[in-house]
């Protein structure tokens, strides 16, 4: 008599199935695939974050230039990096104490200004001051240009959603 092994679950819980043989199935590397992306996903935003904050840390005096002074591209890279973040978290934990999923659409509105006040900065900011600024703070000038791309992507991406959606509602 040939006794049957049980099915073994694979470490993840997630019901994926390894072979007899102990290999995994196409879906355990699946799993196991996206888990590395995630992975490389997370460590890529902290390392991020981590340098942002660096940035701002070390530029502020970038706001007693001329163009500084003139363009707050600290002040718009702070906000970016710190308060949006920051009032994110705030407004979907008091959204899900407080049961108004209204308070979700914050964010989104906010984000949407930044977007806007970062494409208008780079636009007025002019050749002279864009230049000024990546040869004294040139990670500054990086990042700000970073968050107006991100901003910006987010930005088409918000508003194709509400096409979408005003699409799917009419």
């Amino acid at each position: 008599q040939q006794q049957q092994q049980p099915q073994r679950r694979d470490w993840l819980g997630s019901g994926v199935m390894t072979t007899a043989s102990g290999s995994l199935t196409p879906e355990g590397i699946a799993v196991c695939a996206s888990i590395c992306c995630a992975c490389c996903i997370i460590t890529l935003l902290v390392a991020y974050f981590i340098w942002a904050v660096i940035t701002i840390i070390t530029t502020f005096e970038s706001t007693s230039t001329t163009c500084g002074t003139a363009f707050n591209v600290w002040a718009f890279c702070l906000t970016v990096v710190v308060v949006i973040p920051v009032l994110g978290c705030f407004t979907s934990i008091l959204a899900n104490i407080t049961a108004l999923p209204g308070l979700m659409t914050v964010p989104p509105v906010i984000n949407l200004g930044m977007a806007v006040w970062g494409m208008v900065l780079w636009n007025t900011m002019g050749e002279r001051c864009m230049m000024a600024l990546e040869t004294k703070y040139w990670d500054l000038a990086l990042l700000f240009k970073i968050n107006v791309i991100l901003l910006s992507i987010s930005f088409f991406v918000f508003l194709c959603i509400l096409c979408l959606g005003a699409a799917f509602i009419s």
